[in-house]
């Protein structure tokens, strides 16, 4: 991945006649590592897993072995080693350690020419850094367990900021193989048949799979250590069947699969910007949806109804839930006074901040450094 347009400053993407693999490398000449409202472009092509393998390896200046599948670059934007594996038909698994060094936003295009028939669902496990004294250079760290399915022909967007690192895998599937794999309940697999089939396409979940950590550093493990083989891509297959049967099993039963808000492909921008801008204001109150649907240019009651359907919260109960997230961090990890970490995450008195942790994690913040290593989000 080059950095030859770091400097180049492009408040809209640079467009080809038809976006294709055939086009890819002008479109990225043009396009990659761009900034736009302080993130650098980093885009790829989603149609399938031999597609967006063939996107990525065409980013400049990245080195491709073949031997052990990978993909790596390292340079002013980001550190990033991916590997890639075909699973078999109909199932591709991409694994990507990254080290962000400047703000990055990702976004999942598409070859206008060839089909798109790839579902993606991402595990991520990241690590955010906060300035709780500026002075003495101190960060914490925010810990981000996240998942999200997007469905073909969905442009999904991602931001990442400066200094955050982690794992992030894209399992990308056909609609046939799920169905014929994973193991869910005949009720489940009705309304996972159905959705799949449906006009929603991207749904974000925080939290939803338990031991998240141990899945994705389980599968990093197996992937960097192994070069491809009959044993490990069935040892791959059998963990991801596993893991992603838990998960429909469990996401077919949030009421927002049932939901009838059907999104523009324009909007999950407007949406990841509102997100991003929520993430940024923890340590202050949250500023309110006006202001937000201001800055992303979507009207208050339709950037109301979008993201909670995205993800699950309403941008008020977003900000409280990763407020508390951060607060609980700082205390686990830090000897930070409880009255200092009142301010940072922008809460008035000390009374009020104690109230809401507790609500939230079922024990005052003092307890909490009390029954250090008893106590489980």
């Amino acid at each position: 991945m080059g950095c030859n347009n770091l400097e180049k400053e492009s408040p809209t993407l640079v467009l080809v006649n038809k976006l294709s693999l055939g086009t890819w490398s002008k479109y990225l000449d043009e396009n990659l590592f761009t900034q736009s409202e302080g993130f650098a472009e980093l885009p790829y092509l989603s149609n399938s897993g031999e597609i967006m393998r063939d996107s990525v390896i065409a980013l400049n200046e990245s080195e491709h072995n073949l031997a052990t599948k990978n993909v790596s670059c390292n340079n002013e934007v980001l550190e990033a080693s991916m590997y890639y594996r075909r699973i078999m038909d109909g199932l591709w698994l991409f694994g990507t350690e990254v080290n962000v060094k400047q703000p990055i936003v990702c976004r999942a295009l598409y070859d206008e020419i060839q089909e798109s028939n790839m579902y993606v669902l991402s595990f991520a496990v990241f690590n955010y850094y906060y300035p709780i004294n500026i002075l003495n250079e101190d960060f914490v760290r925010l810990s981000s367990m996240t998942n999200t399915l997007y469905k073909p022909n969905t442009k999904a967007i991602n931001y990442f900021y400066k200094g955050s690192n982690g794992l992030f895998f894209n399992v990308g599937f056909t609609k046939e193989w799920a169905l014929k794999y994973l193991n869910t309940s005949a009720g489940v697999a009705v309304k996972m048949n159905q959705f799949l089939d449906g006009k929603i396409g991207l749904v974000n979940w925080v939290d939803i799979m338990p031991n998240a950590e141990v899945l994705i550093q389980e599968l990093w493990t197996i992937l960097s250590t192994n070069e491809e083989g009959e044993g490990s891509l069935q040892e791959l297959a059998n963990i991801i069947i596993e893991a992603g049967s838990h998960f429909f099993n469990q996401a077919m039963l949030d009421p927002r699969i049932d939901q009838k808000i059907i999104l523009k492909k324009d909007d999950f921008q407007k949406l990841a910007k509102a997100e991003q801008i929520i993430l940024s204001e923890l340590s202050s109150p949250f500023i309110g949806v006006n202001q937000i649907a201001h800055a992303v240019n979507m009207s208050a009651t339709k950037l109301k109804a979008s993201f909670k359907s995205i993800y699950g919260f309403s941008m008020l109960q977003y900000h409280k839930e990763r407020n508390m997230l951060l607060a609980y961090q700082i205390l686990k990890d830090s000897d930070t006074q409880i009255k200092f970490v009142t301010e940072l995450v922008g809460f008035t008195s000390v009374s009020k901040f104690s109230a809401a942790f507790k609500k939230r994690f079922g024990l005052l913040p003092s307890s909490l450094r009390k029954n250090e290593g008893e106590f489980i989000i």
